[in-house]
């Protein structure tokens, strides 16, 4: 019985001093001084954040006019198309106002006319 007694003050001894370290160290982590967080830490962590969020929304908006130039502009195959047809018409070969105004007045028009004004 003296054994029980006497290792139940030991125990409860121990429990005491645990218990005081463990509240020592509850401060320290609520504090940030453990785990790694000190108050410089968390502001470098803060700006970080800041950063990657104004990274985040210039992505967007490249990522939007990005897709506002792919919708506006022509492709390869319709600039293509367009070339096609403005080759095809030759607008060059086309009377100028000036020109048609002769021919409904009656003046004669003549090719080397047409060459001069186009």
């Amino acid at each position: 019985m003296k054994y029980v007694v006497r290792n139940e003050k030991i125990l409860g001894r121990n429990l005491i001093v645990l218990n005081k370290k463990l509240k020592a160290f509850e401060e320290k982590i609520t504090s940030g001084q453990i785990g790694g967080q000190s108050a410089v830490d968390s502001e470098q962590v803060q700006e970080l954040v800041d950063k990657l969020e104004e990274s985040g929304q210039r992505i967007a908006e490249l990522e939007a006019r990005v897709q506002q130039l792919s919708e506006n502009s022509a492709s390869k195959e319709e600039v293509q198309e367009m070339h096609f047809v403005v080759d095809s018409i030759n607008p060059l070969e086309f009377v100028t106002i000036d020109q048609a105004k002769d021919m409904i007045a009656g003046k004669r028009v003549t090719a080397r006319t047409i060459k001069k004004k186009a």
